[in-house]
């Protein structure tokens, strides 16, 4: 098993070609696939399908993952960088987010660490562009209602590739991840 598959608890199965995706298969040996609400799938020129929210009623829940979150990644196209949600992981206390001036912060994580595009400290985001982000933490906590898209505010924009690990990945894994995934998003 390689660094980027130890403590994996959600790995978003990602479709391409003629497939087109109606759920969020989750491919970690926990098998937390995610239940769609409003939401559509995009395909890119790479051929990876994305999910796409409309800003006003899109999510996708997973629920308990049955497991403790130390790191969340995922790929965002954010059509709007006011105050939107972006992941809640239990109803409410620890969520991640984009502030009014477009910047990704995390509510309710202790002493947290931003990467945006794999740069460390990196907190700006890009509207209409692809951004990976990822957070990470070395105080756990319990994913026991994880709802992509929703938490005070809807996201608005596309999403693909989410992953969440029960451990803090290194700065050198995230840019790996960055690296191995970022040809998918034209990046």
């Amino acid at each position: 098993m390689d660094g980027q598959s130890s403590g994996l608890v959600l790995c978003e199965k990602p479709y391409t070609g003629s497939v087109t995706p109606t759920k969020l298969t989750d491919r970690s040996r926990f098998g937390n696939d995610g239940v769609w609400t409003a939401i559509t799938a995009k395909q890119l020129p790479s051929g990876l399908w994305v999910s796409t929210y409309n800003g006003t009623t899109s999510k996708i829940a997973i629920g308990n993952i049955g497991q403790n979150i130390q790191t969340v990644c995922a790929w965002i196209y954010p059509d709007d960088i006011t105050t939107r949600s972006i992941v809640d992981l239990d109803g409410g206390t620890h969520s991640i987010e984009m502030d009014g001036s477009g910047d990704i912060t995390a509510t309710g994580w202790t002493s947290p660490t931003f990467y945006t595009d794999a740069v460390a400290a990196a907190v700006a985001i890009t509207l209409s562009g692809w951004n990976f982000i990822a957070v990470t933490t070395a105080t756990p906590f319990a994913g026991s209602s994880v709802t992509l898209g929703d938490e005070a505010s809807f996201f608005d924009g596309d999403s693909g590739i989410w992953k969440i690990y029960n451990r803090a990945l290194s700065a050198g894994e995230i840019l790996q991840r960055f690296n191995q995934e970022r040809h998918l998003f034209g990046v």
